[in-house]
């Protein structure tokens, strides 16, 4: 196993101490750090077809598998967005963030306070997007590493993380809804996606699949 360099370990180190902080001290929810994850999913699959793109254009790459990458990533974000759904179901009577995103786009009169609530929303967009831009030209643009890079390493390098742990995240926060364990739980579930992302543990797995 190889740790990442500082440089590019950083973007996920800064995203998952926001998340914690947020989940300790600013009353996010697990399921507005879930949110924060499935947003994550969502602009990796942008950010890797940028580098694609580019890819063809200042190398042209013949972007060999890019077809059946957008088909699989796509289906992938649609999995994702089911488990959020049934996350919500299983937290329905107990995570403010669902009748805070009902009162949020309803108007519907909730019994709990939704103050700061699309504020927080915004902040989860922010710090995902700066990650993944942080990450993007690190990884890819920074001394031209792109010329190192072709489409296959592209591919596996956006696959490895959604496929090998965000399943485990979503999984493991609605393991901790069905046992009615504090939501405090979900940092562990944080701590271990940090040590994938810079082992790079979920990388190696697709590469060697």
């Amino acid at each position: 196993m190889k740790i990442k360099k500082i440089r590019d370990a950083a973007p996920s180190l800064f995203e998952n101490l926001i998340f914690a902080t947020g989940l300790l001290f600013l009353g996010w929810s697990p399921l507005l750090i879930v949110f924060g994850y499935w947003v994550e999913v969502v602009l990796v699959f942008f950010a890797a077809l940028a580098k694609l793109l580019l890819l063809r254009f200042l190398k042209r790459d013949m972007l060999q598998g890019a077809g059946m990458f957008v088909f699989q990533y796509l289906f992938i974000i649609f999995v994702h967005t089911v488990f959020f759904i049934i996350l919500i179901v299983v937290y329905a009577d107990r995570d403010p963030f669902i009748v805070r995103l009902l009162h949020l786009y309803t108007g519907v009169s909730v019994n709990v306070s939704v103050e700061g609530f699309a504020g927080d929303l915004m902040r989860i967009v922010l710090v995902v997007g700066v990650t993944v831009v942080y990450g993007f030209f690190t990884s890819f643009l920074l001394h031209h590493r792109y010329r190192m890079l072709d489409a296959r390493q592209v591919i596996n390098h956006a696959f490895g993380p959604v496929v090998l742990l965000h399943f485990v995240l979503f999984v493991g926060v609605g393991a901790i809804g069905l046992l009615g364990l504090p939501g405090s739980f979900v940092l562990v579930l944080i701590a271990a996606k940090f040590f994938f992302d810079v082992s790079g543990i979920g990388e190696m797995g697709v590469q060697a699949a």
